[in-house]
């Protein structure tokens, strides 16, 4: 009798494992192991809005500085709901990067050296859909070894951003 429970435990932890294992969520065990703080949480690389899922991707990884003279940022926006979702821009202008040092000081800024002209436009992304945006960041400014945070965002749509941090190598 006391076989029952264990093999219906056991089920059910592996339902539970096997059902979550690619989706984004953790499963129920794993979130009730995160709650009590006997499993660690999973790195955050993606910001969830409105059934939206902002991506930010840096490539070449790790960052060698001599062989590295531009990073390539790809912002990737994801619609995970039914609808169509509208976004309305002022400009031409649909992301900016922004590259800071560990205090908070501007190191560059991709949008700087860009041209937009005031064309006001719809970008309407379907359900299921995503959108990518890239863009090349110079990486003269950097020094290696001293951490730099990446800020990917919508200039538009304060939601809508994302950062990431990397450490160049030498």
């Amino acid at each position: 009798m006391r076989f029952r429970p264990v093999l219906l435990l056991s089920i059910f932890l592996a339902f539970n494992f096997v059902a979550h294992a690619a989706d984004e969520k953790p499963g129920l065990l794993n979130r009730t192991l995160q709650t009590l703080h006997l499993a660690p949480r999973a790195k955050k690389d993606s910001v969830h809005v409105q059934n939206l899922t902002l991506n930010m991707d840096v490539a070449p990884q790790p960052v060698k500085l001599p062989e590295t003279r531009q990073m390539k940022v790809t912002l990737s926006l994801l619609n995970r709901s039914k609808k169509f979702v509208h976004l309305e821009f002022p400009t031409t202008q649909r992301i900016d990067i922004v590259v800071s040092d560990k205090t908070g000081k501007t190191v560059t800024r991709w949008s700087e050296d860009q041209s937009f002209a005031n064309e006001p436009a719809y970008v309407t992304i379907n359900p299921g859909e995503r959108i990518e945006y890239n863009a090349s960041v110079a990486t003269r400014d950097l020094v290696a070894g001293e951490p730099y945070t990446i800020d990917g965002f919508f200039p538009n749509v304060t939601e809508l951003r994302i950062q990431k941090t990397i450490v160049p190598e030498k």
